[in-house]
């Protein structure tokens, strides 16, 4: 299991600002900033969760990952973001989303599921992750939900929400910040992940479309994807 450094510092400047010491997430990441903010850079599941562990004590936040899905600067996600715009439609920029997950995050996959009026952003986080740590899957968990609503709105240019988002965990006591960020019907207690959004606006194109550029950067994250699949397959086999 691996995460991307890029992304988890994206997390640790966003904790920071919101009070918590940049020095003691960094020592907790195990790596510099400046080993962070590479392309190649990976940390494992535990450094991981007790980063986000240590983030969401220190802020005092209880909606810490949907505060941060909501303010990470789009770059955060590299070269997934980089696709994204430079797809045809938004539909074709969620599938590559899906198909490039594991550049982000190996245990939360992401698929794009059709149905006949709406599409479904749906995540089917690794077992094995979520018991290690139901904190950090449950704040990374809303900051991708959150994330994946500021790219959809990137992508649109129109500040389009979602019909319904479905989460696993008990309605908390104050619902306001998924209220306010969402602004659709939420059902908790679910036996799923997953945003549900209207078909025409999946269907959009996407104004920053290039075609050439995106045939170079979805070859560049095939590469890098197959590199990572390696690997992995690699340790399990150890």
């Amino acid at each position: 299991m691996a995460f991307n450094g890029r992304f988890l510092l994206n997390m640790i400047h966003f904790a920071s600002r919101q009070g918590a010491d940049l020095q003691e997430l960094l020592a907790l990441s195990e790596h510099s900033a400046e080993v962070l903010s590479q392309e190649s850079c990976k940390v494992t599941d535990r450094v991981y969760n007790q980063v986000i562990e240590q983030a969401v004590s220190l802020t005092g936040d209880p909606f810490f990952g949907l505060h941060a899905g909501e303010s990470l600067n789009l770059t955060a996600a590299g070269l997934i973001s980089q696709i994204s715009q430079t797809s045809e439609t938004v539909k074709q920029a969620l599938e590559y989303c899906c198909h490039f997950a594991n550049l982000g995050c190996s245990v939360l996959p992401m698929s794009l599921k059709e149905g006949n009026d709406t599409y479904k952003i749906h995540l089917s986080p690794n077992k094995a992750w979520v018991d290690q740590s139901y904190t950090a899957f449950r704040h990374t968990a809303d900051g991708v939900l959150a994330f994946s609503l500021r790219v959809f709105h990137s992508l649109t240019q129109e500040h389009h929400f979602p019909l319904a988002v479905y989460l696993p965990w008990p309605r908390p006591a104050q619902t306001e910040e998924y209220e306010r960020i969402f602004r659709c019907a939420l059902y908790f207690d679910s036996e799923e992940i997953a945003m549900v959004m209207e078909k025409a606006q999946v269907e959009a194109p996407v104004i920053t479309a290039n075609f050439d550029l995106l045939r170079i950067l979805v070859a560049h994250a095939e590469k890098k994807s197959a590199q990572i699949q390696q690997k992995h397959g690699f340790v399990a086999r150890i």
